[in-house]
């Protein structure tokens, strides 16, 4: 037995070449899929949000946020959620054009409902929320006698 003799595989005749897409196409899929999962947090925080338990979570973060950098991490924790999509996504193998597409036609209804759902705008009066009450200009005018950035003549002098 000569172990340095070459050996020539011959090509299985029912196997099919390998499908590779051009780089234009596998650039759209993964544009596609990127947009996808950025959609899906968005959603996903706009959910959470309608939640009151959530909300105050993520109330207190904002402020752990502002005040140092922890908390600045804590807050973007969140957007890690695209990253974590797509890495699963190619784990297990769900980044083909069909997986994408049925992601973007399961989407979509919900994006045309947040698009179309605007509620009519109807300015609202402040006379509607506060209305006045009696004697509410001479309220006023005790307000503005005390303060040094408005100080208005009229209030100095109200007659009673």
């Amino acid at each position: 037995m000569n172990t340095l003799e070459t050996t020539t595989s011959t090509p299985v005749s029912g196997s099919p070449a390998p499908n590779r897409e051009s780089v234009a196409l596998r650039f759209l899929r993964s544009v596609a899929l990127i947009g996808l999962s950025l959609v899906l947090t968005l959603l996903i925080i706009l959910a959470l949000l309608s939640v009151p338990p959530f909300q105050a979570a993520l109330e207190s973060l904002l402020v752990a946020a502002q005040k140092n950098t922890l908390g600045g991490i804590l807050f973007m924790t969140p957007w890690l959620l695209p990253i974590a999509m797509l890495v699963l996504a190619r784990r297990f193998g769900l980044t083909s054009w069909r997986w994408a597409g049925c992601g973007w036609l399961a989407i979509a209804p919900v994006l045309a409902y947040l698009a179309a759902d605007d509620a009519p705008r109807r300015l609202i009066k402040l006379e509607e929320i506060a209305p006045a009450f009696p004697g509410a200009e001479k309220s006023y005018a005790v307000l503005m006698r005390y303060d040094k950035k408005h100080a208005i003549p009229d209030a100095i002098y109200l007659k009673q």
